[in-house]
C-alpha cells in the first residue's frame, strides 16, 4: 500500500468508527453502520482493483502517466477506490457490490 493508499485507510477507519456528526452523515450517506476499525479491508484482488480501475477511468479519463496505481477498500458491503491524480485532498469513489458508482466522495 503506498502513501494515498494509507492516508486514505485512515479516513476510512475515521469514518467508519467515529461518533462526531461528519461520520455519521458519511456513513449515512451509503447506509452503513458504526463498524470496527478492522471493518476497513484493502482489497488487492487483482480482478476487482482492475475493474474499479477502470470504472474509475470510464468517469475521470484515463490516468496521466504515473498515476496508474488505485486502492481499493471493501466496507461491509462497499467499494471505496481512489486513483491519485496528483491534486491535493483525496477524490475516492464509492461503489456498491458490483463495483457500480454510488457516489464521489472528497475525503
Amino acid at each position: 500500500m503506498d502513501a494515498d493508499g494509507r492516508e486514505l485507510h485512515e479516513r476510512l477507519v475515521r469514518i467508519a468508527t467515529s461518533s462526531d456528526s461528519a461520520s455519521i452523515r458519511s456513513r449515512a450517506t451509503v447506509g452503513l453502520p458504526i463498524m470496527a476499525a478492522d471493518s476497513v479491508v484493502f482489497v488487492n484482488d487483482p480482478a476487482i482493483c482492475e475493474k474499479a480501475s477502470a470504472v474509475i477511468s470510464r468517469v475521470r479519463g484515463l490516468p496521466a502517466r504515473g498515476y496508474e496505481r488505485v486502492s481499493v477498500f471493501r466496507l461491509g458491503p462497499i467499494y471505496v477506490a481512489n486513483r491519485p491524480d496528483g491534486h491535493a485532498g483525496l477524490d475516492v469513489f464509492v461503489m456498491d457490490a458490483n463495483l457500480k458508482v454510488l457516489m464521489g466522495w472528497m475525503l
